[in-house]
Parts: C-alpha cells; structure tokens; sequence
C-alpha cells in the first residue's frame, strides 16, 4: 500500500461515492467474464476426463464446445477481465488510501495469478484445438509416416493441454480467492490492522464462504448461458442432433441444480458474516433482490427441467444476471459503509488540499484575499464597526451562499445603502475580486 499512497490524490466527498459506482461497474464486466472462465474450463476438463475413462466421443465433443464457447478471444479476456482488475486496484488504492488493510496488495497479487491462469488457459484452448486437428488428419491421411507424425504432435499436444488446463484452473481458483479475501476485508472492519495477514486471510470462515459462493454461482452462469448458446441463440447449434442435444441438456440441467441447490442459504451465509457497520437498508434491499432473482431463476428451472423445453431460456439468463448484479451493488455499498470514516477524512484532506493550492495560485499571481483587503479595503472597512463603509458583519449575511453576486459587486460597486457614501472601483482584476469576497466571507464571522 505504501507505493500507492504516493500516488494517490485526496478525494473529494462526491469523488467517492463516484468510485464506489465506478467499482460496481468494474465487477459488472469482470465477474460475468470470470464465471465463464472459471467454470468453462473446469467443465471442459472434467468431461475431457470422463471421455477418456468412458470412451463415450460425446464428452470429448462438450469438452471442446465448452472451452471454445466460455473462453473469448483475447482482445476481450484482456478488456473483460484482466482491465477491469487493474483499475479496481487503483481504485481502491484511492477508496482505501492511509486505511490499514492488505486490500490492494491481495488484488495486485490476484492479478498476477490471473494472468498467469489466463495465458496457461488459452494454451490449453489451442493445443485442444489442434491435437484435434491432428486426429481428423490422422484419420484422413493413414500412410504410416504421416500417421506417426500427427500421433507425435498429438501426444506432445496432449500432454501440453492437459499440464495447461489443470496449472490454469489451480491458478483461477487462487487469484479468485485472493481477489474474494481484498474485497471482502475491505468491507470488514474487524480484519483491519494487523489481522489482514495472509493466515488470517487463508484461515478466515467468511472468505471460504463468499469464495464458495462465487465459484458456485459461476458454474450456474455458465451453464445458464450454454443452455442460451446451444438452444437458444440463432436458433439453437442443435437443431438437427437430437440425441447429443439431450446429452448436453442433461449435462447443463444437472450442472445448475449441483451448483444452485445451496446458493440461497450461501448469500445468506456472507452478508450475516458481515459486521453491524457494514449493513444498512441498501444493502439489505439488494441482497433481498439478489434471493429473489434466483429463486425465480430457481423455479423457471424446474419448469424447464420437468417438461423438457428450453423457451425460457432468456428469461433464466436474465434472473441470474440480475441475483449477480444486485449482489455485486449490496457488497459494494457494505464497503462503503465500513469505509465512511475515512472518506469523511479524505474529503477534510481533499478540501484543505484545494484551500492550500488556491493560496498557491494566489500567491504566485501575486494577489491574496488578504493582501488586496490590507491594501484596498481595511482603510474604509471593519468587520465589526463602521468606519467609512458599513462593517461586514451587517451586509455580508445577504451574500451567503450568493457569491457571485458579492464577487459581481466587488468588481462594480453599485451605490445601494444611502447612508455611505458611493464605494469606488478599485479596478480589481476578476480573480482579485473572487480572492477578496472569498477572504471576507470566510472571515466575517470570526
């Protein structure tokens, strides 16, 4: 956190609330991302898996389509998913900034583990995609030097697919975690100091559980939007494959009542763990949304699953989406709440920064509110009598909160009260005007 702190700048009040928006913008993009990734991968390693104990060629088939299908190209995983990570650091170096917890450094360090996933992932998508390659080549081509060729590449291509798979999900499921922990310390006061060390973070009940959840709840987004992709979208892909269609909606269906069975007592699980200082009516409104949605996802599903059709498709994709976001907004605003002391201070640091640049400015234009008051206006004005002019503290209670009006008639003085003479204009430069209406506003009173 130390080389973050130097790069950081005091955040105003509105600047915060702003971040905490821009944070939940953030994880709308990665986590839909992140639960294709994640889960897809994992699929297509298991049913890779079960091909080659089984020999059924019906897994081998999923396992391609679900690594190709949840796996994007790479300009997307890097402005999806690997973007999105970089700027939540350096939003919550801002968001966190003199705050004693290890938020930024599990995020920074999450990072690194997701990249490595993601080169170690798309290593295994291609060498998959062509060890099948060489397989139909095979089968085409049958002289024997040919034949040995392609049965060389694709053992070496297997191999590689394989070591790169399983490195890539060991790797997902450690950044994610690390990614879960920051954030959820974040939000949790009682981690904060020297309890946000990494055993505390490994040890910690609440972070398995919020872990569990997300990675639980990526496998029903996946297979919710395999569903989408094979029978929905242009159409459906198989139209004319009855019998690996219903291979693949059993698949799909029973992935989705695995990993959506225990989802609700889970969201409960996390935000009850959450401290008295972090709830509010906000957060307990989303996190009613977010059961809501996925009960009704829930009870679409059983529709689906118990008379065989797949119309509601869209709709079911559109309730789990909506559970994730509302989640997303009710831990955010959790962190928000955990965080409002020190942003009450950062704002106390932002508005003295701004006094301490505006003296600068002033000073190096060679003007001040107090100079231009000793100079052009204590010879005819007093805060507490009158001298020639009215004393202050009797005309400028009008201008609060008007003080354009003040700074306007500084500049051209209007003769209003005609028991003063007629004020003279002293010739004051725009800024030296806003400089002395600003000083003796704030001086009046004191």
């Amino acid at each position: 956190m130390n080389f973050f702190d130097k790069l950081v700048l005091p955040q105003s009040a509105e600047h915060t609330i702003l971040l905490h928006y821009i944070a939940i913008m953030l994880q709308f993009l990665f986590l839909p991302f992140f639960s294709l990734f994640i889960a897809g991968t994992i699929l297509s390693i298991f049913n890779k898996s079960k091909a080659k104990k089984s020999g059924d060629s019906r897994y081998l088939r999923f396992a391609a389509e679900l690594i190709e299908i949840a796996v994007l190209n790479k300009s997307m995983v890097i402005i999806l998913g690997l973007i999105p990570v970089v700027a939540l650091i350096m939003l919550y170096a801002q968001l966190l900034h003199t705050m004693p917890v290890e938020t930024v450094t599990y995020l920074l360090i999450s990072l690194i583990f997701l990249t490595c996933a993601v080169i170690a992932i798309y290593s295994y998508r291609f060498a998959y995609k062509y060890s099948n390659l060489y397989t139909r080549n095979s089968e085409l081509n049958k002289s024997k030097g040919a034949s040995d060729f392609s049965n060389a590449v694709n053992s070496s291509d297997k191999k590689l697919y394989s070591q790169a798979g399983l490195w890539g999900v060991i790797l997902l499921l450690a950044g994610s975690f690390l990614l879960t922990g920051g954030l959820y310390f974040a939000g949790h006061s009682d981690f904060w100091g020297d309890k946000s060390d990494f055993v505390t973070l490994i040890l910690s009940p609440g972070v398995l559980l919020k872990w569990i959840q997300l990675i639980s709840f990526s496998f029903f987004i996946t297979a919710s939007v395999m569903l989408f992709v094979y029978f929905y979208w242009e159409g459906g892909r198989l139209k004319n494959e009855s019998e690996y269609a219903d291979f693949v909606k059993g698949k799909l269906f029973k992935i989705l009542i695995i990993s959506g069975i225990l989802q609700p007592l889970l969201i409960v699980g996390v935000f009850t763990s959450y401290p008295a200082s972090a709830l509010s009516n906000m957060v307990f409104f989303f996190v009613i949304i977010m059961i809501l949605a996925f009960f009704a996802a829930f009870h679409l599903l059983y529709d689906m699953f118990k008379n065989g059709h797949l119309k509601h498709t869209v709709t079911l994709m559109t309730l789990v989406f909506v559970s994730l976001y509302s989640g997303t907004i009710a831990e955010q605003f959790s962190i928000q709440n955990s965080t409002i002391k020190n942003s009450v201070l950062m704002n106390v640091v932002f508005e003295e920064s701004v006094k301490n640049l505006e003296k600068l400015t002033a000073s190096a234009a060679g003007l001040t509110g107090e100079e231009i008051f000793t100079q052009k206006c204590s010879a005819c004005h007093k805060y507490d009598q009158k001298v020639v002019g009215p004393a202050y503290k009797d005309v400028l209670p009008k201008y609060e909160g008007k003080m354009a009006d003040l700074v306007e008639f500084v500049k051209n003085p209007q003769k209003i009260d005609p028991a003063y003479p007629p004020m003279p204009n002293q010739g004051l430069k725009p800024q030296e005007a806003k400089a002395i209406a600003k000083y003796i506003m704030e001086n009046y009173k004191k």
